[in-house]
C-alpha cells in the first residue's frame, strides 16, 4: 500500500521560505545606505512562503484531492524521494556553488540540474539553462544594478572582462 504525503513538500517549502524570509530581513544596509538589494530575496521568499502555506491549508482541509481529474495521481513517498529531495539538495548546493563559482556558472549548473531532475533532455536543459541564466543576469545585475559577488574559484563574467 502506498502512503500519501501530499503535505510534506508543502511543509518543506514553507520551512525553506520562512528561513529565507528571516535571512532576507536581516540583510544589512547596502553601500549606498538603502535596503533595496534585499527586495528580490525578500519578495521571492514571501511568495514561496505564502503559496506553500496555501498548499498546506488545502492539503489539511482535503480540498487538494476534491475535484481532481481521474488522470491526476496523488503524491507518494516515491515522488518525494525522486523529485523533492533532489531539488532541496540542489537548492542547498546552489548556495555553495554561488560562493565558489559566482553567479553565472553556479546558476547555469543548478538550472540545468533542476531541469534534468524534471526529465528534460540534455539539449533542452542546456538551452533553457543558458537562456534563463543570461536573462536573469541581465535583469538583476545589469538592469536592477544588484551587486554580483565574484566566486572564489571561478567567475565567468570577470574572466570574460579580462579580470583575474
Amino acid at each position: 500500500m502506498k502512503t500519501r504525503i501530499d503535505w510534506l513538500p508543502a511543509l518543506a517549502h514553507f520551512a525553506f521560505g520562512a528561513v529565507f524570509v528571516y535571512a532576507s530581513m536581516n540583510v544589512t544596509r547596502s553601500f549606498s545606505g538603502g535596503y533595496g538589494h534585499r527586495m528580490v530575496p525578500l519578495t521571492t521568499s514571501l511568495i514561496v512562503t505564502v503559496l506553500s502555506a496555501v498548499l498546506l491549508v488545502r492539503s489539511y482541509l482535503g480540498s487538494n484531492t476534491a475535484g481532481q481529474s481521474p488522470d491526476t495521481q496523488p503524491l507518494f513517498l516515491r515522488d518525494l524521494i525522486t523529485r523533492t529531495a533532489p531539488l532541496l539538495a540542489l537548492t542547498a548546493l546552489y548556495a555553495l556553488f554561488f560562493v565558489w563559482f559566482g553567479y553565472f556558472v553556479s546558476s547555469l549548473l543548478t538550472f540545468i540540474a533542476v531541469l534534468l531532475v524534471f526529465g528534460t533532455t540534455w539539449r533542452l536543459a542546456l538551452f533553457h539553462g543558458l537562456v534563463g541564466t543570461v536573462l536573469f543576469y541581465v535583469m538583476f545585475i545589469r538592469v536592477f544594478g544588484l551587486y554580483d559577488p565574484g566566486g572564489t574559484i571561478l567567475d565567468l563574467p570577470t574572466l570574460l572582462r579580462g579580470g583575474g
